[in-house]
């Protein structure tokens, strides 16, 4: 056993025995999340070992046991002083410990023990919210904080978890947890997607619903009420897109409101021209600059295609950070953006999801306040084409509730598939563009290849939506 089987059992017994048998099913966040630590680990290593110097202290990096009863686990750090031990985990974060991680710890503090490593003390390192990334990162801008007294109240169930963790492998059989709350939180479980399929009908599903938190679905699920044709309860009162959702859905019924959708596009088209936007974006552990919280949002590439009316003319340009974050390769990436989109300064800019670009560029102006206003300026140019979908002018029962692009272009144009691209989620680029940190060439090359074939199928998803819209309301662009 693992500290991740571990983590994934003391989670749920379904969720670790997934975890124990198939890998594949793992979330990319997850395993993005992985990647980040690794880095983190080697320049905090290095700060300590510095700083910690001295004849009497030995600083033991990456130690690895295994017990008899096959339990292994890694210590980030191990400070020996005499005969007293000290455990140090890393994580490349610049907020509070969560659950999973104190657990994890736990662990770790158990199998050593049963390896004859006794500690003393255990602590968790991470980053003060004053680091910006890029920076030097400093022994000052680290925190050490002790779990001592939590780590070992926690080690009767840390044994209790592994004691049924390893029955339930030996019996090879998955087990039958229904979803609850532990999905959720402490926080998403990798496997959630996996287990809706299981519990919840392809046809017809609670989960289709929006506006509803997962939190009453699940309490919908235990009540035995898996899909809206069994009926809902007379108390549970829909949205009115939610109620003419299941209204369409149980009839079979397409809405598509040509008048509204032939005022939209006609509105799009006024200036003759008009610009389609992808933007790729990640949320950075560490702060790129001290005016941004960490986790911010910021883009690190994007494709624009145009679509001259007047000309008839169409073209595209394509930028993509090769770098990690930080605020000098941010500037120049913005202000390609900006001289891009501004060869014609008036023309609206398409996207696919508002929020997102939004928040990424309010976050560069932050960082950027030499570029706010021209950054303001281009946020007003943006246009929605996903409100078509979620103000359900056009509405396909084969949508599934889904206003997302990519669970619609299969329905509208099933020519194009992201099938044969290596990267095939937003999710997932931002996994791969965080190999460009570290990689070596030839791999940072065949990345960056990827990215932008995965940006120049999400804008091309985007303009045939408008394609096909125009098509189905009468209209040419």
């Amino acid at each position: 056993m693992t500290n991740e089987i571990f983590l994934h059992f003391s989670r749920c017994a379904k969720a670790g025995f997934l975890f124990a048998n198939n890998l594949n099913l793992i979330d990319l966040n997850y395993q993005g999340q992985k990647f980040l630590a690794k880095e983190f680990h080697e320049v905090a290593f290095k700060i300590i070992k510095k700083y910690k110097k001295s004849a009497d202290i030995e600083i033991i990096r990456n130690k690895e046991v295994k017990t008899s009863g096959g339990e292994t686990a890694i210590a980030d750090i191990i400070v020996k002083s005499g005969n007293s031990n000290s455990l140090i985990a890393l994580i490349n974060s610049t907020t509070e410990p969560d659950w999973l991680q104190i657990q994890n710890l736990a662990y770790t503090f158990y199998v050593f023990g049963q390896a004859q490593i006794k500690f003393d003390s255990a602590f968790i390192c991470f980053v003060s919210k004053e680091y910006v990334n890029g920076s030097e990162l400093t022994y000052e801008l680290l925190r050490i904080k002790d779990y001592t007294k939590k780590v070992k109240n926690l080690q009767s169930r840390v044994q209790s978890v592994i004691n049924k963790s390893k029955e339930k492998i030996r019996n090879n059989v998955l087990p039958d947890n229904k979803m609850e709350y532990c999905c959720i939180k402490p926080s998403i479980c990798p496997f959630k997607k996996s287990c809706e399929k299981n519990a919840f009908p392809e046809e017809s599903s609670i989960l289709e619903l929006k506006d509803i938190s997962f939190y009453r679905k699940l309490q919908l699920y235990r009540a035995g009420i898996t899909s809206y044709k069994i009926g809902l309860p007379m108390d549970f009162v829909l949205s009115g897109k939610n109620d003419k959702q299941v209204e369409y859905t149980l009839t079979n019924k397409i809405i598509f409101d040509k008048k509204e959708i032939k005022h939209w596009l006609n509105k799009q088209m006024a200036k003759k021209f008009v610009w389609f936007l992808d933007m790729e974006t990640d949320t950075p552990v560490m702060p790129i600059s001290n005016s941004k919280r960490p986790f911010a949002k910021y883009p690190f590439i994007y494709t624009l295609q145009y679509s001259d009316l007047a000309t008839k003319s169409k073209g595209s340009f394509q930028k993509i950070m090769p770098t990690a974050l930080t605020a000098l390769v941010l500037k120049d990436f913005i202000e390609n953006f900006i001289t891009q989109v501004n060869l014609n300064l008036f023309a609206p800019i398409v996207v696919g999801n508002i929020n997102k670009v939004k928040e990424a560029l309010r976050n560069a102006s932050i960082v950027l306040p030499n570029s706010e206003k021209e950054i303001n300026e281009v946020i007003k140019r943006l246009v929605d084409i996903k409100v078509l979908f979620t103000d359900q002018l056009y509405y396909n029962p084969k949508f599934k509730g889904s206003t997302y692009l990519k669970d619609i272009i299969p329905i509208i144009c099933p020519e194009i598939s992201y099938s044969e691209l290596s990267i095939k989620s937003g999710l997932q680029a931002q996994y791969e563009y965080r190999k460009l940190i570290s990689e070596k060439a030839d791999v940072k090359e065949k990345v960056i290849t990827e990215l932008k074939a995965y940006s120049f199928m999400d804008v091309k998803s985007l303009s045939s939506t408008f394609q096909f819209l125009l098509k189905e309301s009468g209209l040419n662009m």
